[in-house]
């Protein structure tokens, strides 16, 4: 009996059939064959090159070995998605467990990077810089190893907020809803305060990022994180999707209980600061929310008023500093890897004043590429706002979010980060 044929894929990833179709076809054609050639040479049918080509069928691992061989494909140039959690049936209430939300299609949101990054648009929008498994794992190593991001997550208060939540909620079963949870590392000890202050309390904990790799990291970490807790009434659920779509998912929103129950979003990781339009996500994907549900986040505070564009420059270290090496890996993975005709590229910092909030302004990480024609591209690849804290609180409030608490920490002598606790009215 042969040994059955190992998959040249990482775990977590599998084969973008269109993708792969047109490569199969390309390299095919280089090497002067027919798909009766390719299929001879490869031990296949022909019938099975076909449907390859024309995107009928995914390969299984022996097919795919076998083009890999006869193609003499390398293993970095194959397309890969995400692999989707499966969809589970119904789940005891204690169990672990995962979802693909509603219209989330990883396949298409691939496909959409792959054609705005090689668009003349010059912009990519950043929920796709975490979907494929490199720059998940880059993304990674910069939240987990660079020493700045250690040092303000050691500072971040967390369990002083968790007291004061616990102060203020009343209800009987708490969700912690991570949006865009990451590595769920901030996330999962802020449950793990909650559950050890209030033990009599039950807690659900969602985790949900577009990102599969991410998610699943996030997810195995808080799984072993919190087993051996104390309090045994904490279920973990993670769900695959785009926080854009938050009003959507009604794992979070349609409880039976929900009279009893007290959500607290939360948006850790200075994701809040990478929104496109702050004012808007709260008017759409948080527009499910109730009297009561908060929400917590992380943001950098303004250097300087956001009409002062030379205290800025000033004033801002992001802005007097080369841009760190972790972020600059990260940042430059999807440039390298999917920029077609991409030859080298350099990095540069824009100051943008007009943003959404009163009182924020923007570094944009501006990418001056040279192609492999000598042409020269400009492309935005990620935003990182700066808010004035009293400002963005009283425009949350416009939109019937109260500030509860603003907490600054980090730095020694001017804090260099802070949280905002907001209750929706």
């Amino acid at each position: 009996m042969s040994e059955p044929h190992k998959s040249p894929l990482p775990p977590g990833l599998m084969i973008d059939m269109a993708a792969f179709g047109d490569l199969v076809k390309e390299r095919r054609l280089q090497s002067g064959l027919t798909q009766r050639l390719l299929a001879k040479s490869a031990e296949l049918s022909e019938p099975t090159v076909r449907n390859i080509e024309h995107k009928r069928r995914a390969p299984s691992d022996a097919t795919l070995c076998a083009l890999i061989k006869a193609l003499q494909i390398k293993p970095e140039d194959l397309p890969v998605i995400p692999r989707p959690f499966p969809q589970e049936s119904a789940a005891k209430p204690t169990e672990h467990h995962c979802f693909v939300a509603p219209k989330h299609e990883a396949f298409k949101l691939w496909l959409e990077f792959r054609k705005q990054i090689n668009s003349s648009n010059g912009v990519i929008e950043q929920t796709y810089l975490y979907l494929e498994a490199e720059s998940a794992l880059n993304y990674l190593e910069m939240a987990q190893a660079a020493t700045y991001m250690a040092i303000l997550r050691k500072s971040m208060p967390l369990e002083a907020i968790a007291q004061q939540l616990i102060a203020y909620e009343k209800g009987l079963q708490i969700d912690i809803i991570s949006l865009g949870s990451g590595d769920g590392h901030q996330e999962t000890q802020l449950v793990s305060f909650l559950a050890a202050l209030a033990p009599e309390k039950s807690y659900r904990f969602f985790l949900l990022d577009v990102s599969q790799p991410l998610l699943n990291s996030g997810y195995v970490y808080a799984n072993n994180s919190l087993k051996e807790h104390p309090q045994k009434a904490i279920t973990i659920t993670a769900i695959q999707g785009n926080f854009y779509y938050l009003s959507d998912y009604d794992q979070l929103f349609n409880s039976p209980k929900k009279h009893t129950n007290r959500r607290i979003f939360t948006m850790l990781g200075y994701t809040f600061s990478t929104l496109d339009n702050e004012l808007l996500f709260f008017n759409h994907s948080l527009g499910n929310a109730i009297s009561g549900d908060l929400l917590i986040f992380d943001f950098i505070p303004a250097a300087a008023p956001c009409d002062d564009r030379e205290a800025i420059c000033a004033n801002d270290h992001a802005l007097r500093s080369p841009i760190p090496e972790e972020h600059a890996k990260w940042l430059s993975g999807s440039l390298m890897r999917y920029l077609d005709g991409y030859r080298s590229h350099t990095f540069r910092l824009e100051l943008r004043l007009r943003c959404a909030v009163p009182g924020s302004y923007a570094l944009d990480v501006v990418a001056t590429v040279v192609m492999a024609d000598g042409s020269v591209r400009e492309i935005s690849v990620a935003r990182f706002k700066r808010h004035d804290a009293h400002l963005l609180a009283r425009s949350l409030s416009e939109l019937g979010w109260d500030c509860l608490d603003i907490r600054y920490y980090g730095g020694h002598k001017k804090p260099t980060a802070g949280l905002l606790i907001a209750c929706k009215r």
